[in-house]
């Protein structure tokens, strides 16, 4: 045996691993290696009996070997095939109850989150003198990796004017860019003319000309206010109204200085990061002037 090659000598637990690593892509082509050399072995019997071909009985004895291997190894990994797949169904279905679980948590944080900031919102409205039929504040929270504002809560006397549409929102464009920069932002527009309207939403705050169209509310008194945990800036509240005189830059400090705000600047600072598609939050407007398109 010394004078056996050592390559040799583990050439049949390689050739088995082999098998058993391949066995998985393409189960049947071992069967049927398996089930040929078979006849081989039937076919290298009979010339076997044929003079002069006893060499044949090697060849005989090596593909008999195979034959049975690969044979014998069918049923075996293909047992052991369908209990991996058995195992891997178990673990989709365990990870599939914790995802449902993870989620309905989720719908749980962000109804919590959105009814504590719209209180906030209501009573913002009313002990500012906002609260009327043409005004509704906003709040958003501030996704740092994603460079977007996500709408957590929003509240209006108007239904209308809560109507759901896009929750995120770009941080870059529009008055929301501004007083996400700035701390606060504020403008008024002096336009009643659709068109004129337009023209000075995409001269004045960055947006495009058929997102700046598609305004629904198009809202002559706007201001943005940063909301902060410290030093650390984590969302933005805007107050926008139809009515040109229902909201000025003095708001700014009155907002600021209320227990109100202070309460949404507590809830961002403990709240994750919720979902930007999140379909238990309400919904942005679409294409607010204060947003981004």
């Amino acid at each position: 045996m010394s004078s056996v090659r050592p390559s040799l000598r583990r050439f049949p637990r390689k050739f088995v691993r082999w098998v058993a690593d391949h066995w998985d892509k393409s189960p049947w082509l071992f069967n049927g290696a398996g089930a040929a050399l078979a006849m081989l072995v039937g076919g290298a019997t009979v010339i076997d009996q044929i003079p002069g071909y006893n060499f044949v009985t090697v060849i005989w004895a090596a593909v008999a070997i195979i034959a049975v291997v690969l044979l014998v190894a069918g049923p075996y990994f293909l047992a052991k095939r369908a209990e991996r797949v058995k195992n891997l169904l178990v673990r989709i279905e365990r990870l599939e109850h914790q995802k449902q679980r993870i989620d309905s948590a989720r719908v749980r944080d962000s109804a919590e989150l959105k009814s504590v900031l719209d209180g906030a919102g209501r009573e913002l409205l009313r002990e500012c003198g906002l609260d009327s039929e043409d005004t509704r504040i906003s709040i958003y929270q501030h996704h740092g990796s994603e460079k977007k504002f996500a709408l957590v809560g929003r509240v209006s006397r108007n239904p209308t004017l809560c109507q759901q549409g896009r929750s995120a929102y770009q941080d870059d464009v529009g008055l929301i860019a501004k007083a996400w920069q700035e701390e606060t932002a504020y403008d008024r527009v002096w336009f009643t003319d659709p068109g004129k309207w337009v023209d000075y939403q995409v001269r004045t705050h960055g947006l495009n000309r058929e997102t700046a169209s598609g305004i629904r509310m198009k809202s002559l008194s706007y201001l943005g206010v940063r909301i902060d945990d410290g030093d650390q800036p984590v969302g933005i509240l805007v107050v926008e109204s139809k009515d040109r005189d229902r909201v000025t830059v003095e708001h700014a400090e009155t907002v600021r200085s209320h227990d109100a705000f202070i309460k949404m600047q507590i809830m961002l600072h403990a709240a994750p990061k919720l979902p930007l598609e999140d379909p238990s939050l309400a919904a942005a407007d679409q294409g607010s002037p204060s947003q981004t398109p």
